[in-house]
């Protein structure tokens, strides 16, 4: 039953984004388009490889962290409670240095917390549209390392994590776990990240998109100070 109406709220927005366009408004949403893929609420694909390089270029493929310059720890997130309690399920994260390679390199340590917001007085008024299963968080969590680079270390704590284990996923290492987070809980995730000595700036996180800014602390990520040749 909820398939019509999401689909009539899609095309509506598609066709305003797209009526009576002029060169300000066609500015305007290209603007918008790039914003949104850098915080990935937006991702486009072609299955022409031409047509795919020319999205790709622009930055409107979403894509787990790929390039050593410029080093990311991707962390992707899937709700696994048929349900709406993303809304609930807030994401912050804290980056800290700890070392800089004479050769390039840098070590970082990662805290990734996921706390769910939702109170336990707030249940009795909510579906089970909303709730799912009793309201609990249900995440599938994958973790990649820096392209070039590494993670070590990985432990977590807090609610019900099953697994953290190490699979290859297209080609690439990922640590995969699914954490139960149940009303008022929080589950942190904690390692450390080595990454290429190619890289020239500091350790960001590329992840799931968020309906709000990560206030998390993020410490000390601009590039080491080595003169590369």
């Amino acid at each position: 039953m909820q398939d019509a109406p999401f689909a009539q709220v899609a095309e509506q927005t598609v066709g305003s984004m797209f009526s009576n366009v002029d060169l300000t408004k066609l500015t305007k949403v290209a603007q918008l388009m790039g914003s949104m893929a850098e915080g990935r609420h937006f991702s486009m694909y072609a299955f022409d490889e031409t047509a795919e390089k020319t999205i790709s270029d622009a930055g409107f493929t979403a894509q787990t962290p790929s390039s050593e310059e410029h080093p990311q720890v991707g962390v992707y997130v899937t709700e696994q409670n048929p349900s709406k309690m993303g809304w609930y399920i807030h994401r912050t994260s804290k980056v800290t240095r700890s070392t800089c390679g004479n050769d390039g390199s840098q070590t970082y340590h990662v805290e990734y917390k996921m706390t769910n917001t939702l109170e336990n007085s707030q249940i009795g008024a909510l579906t089970s549209y909303i709730l799912g299963s009793g309201g609990q968080g249900v995440e599938k969590t994958l973790i990649y390392a820096p392209a070039g680079g590494s993670i070590s270390n990985l432990k977590t704590s807090g609610g019900s994590v099953t697994g953290s284990r190490q699979e290859t996923l297209n080609g690439k290492t990922v640590y995969a776990s699914i954490a139960t987070i149940a009303p008022g809980e929080s589950v942190t995730y904690s390692f450390d990240v080595a990454t290429s000595t190619k890289a020239v700036s500091g350790l960001t996180i590329d992840q799931t998109p968020m309906g709000w800014t990560d206030s998390g602390v993020t410490t000390d990520t601009a590039a080491c100070s080595i003169n590369k040749q």
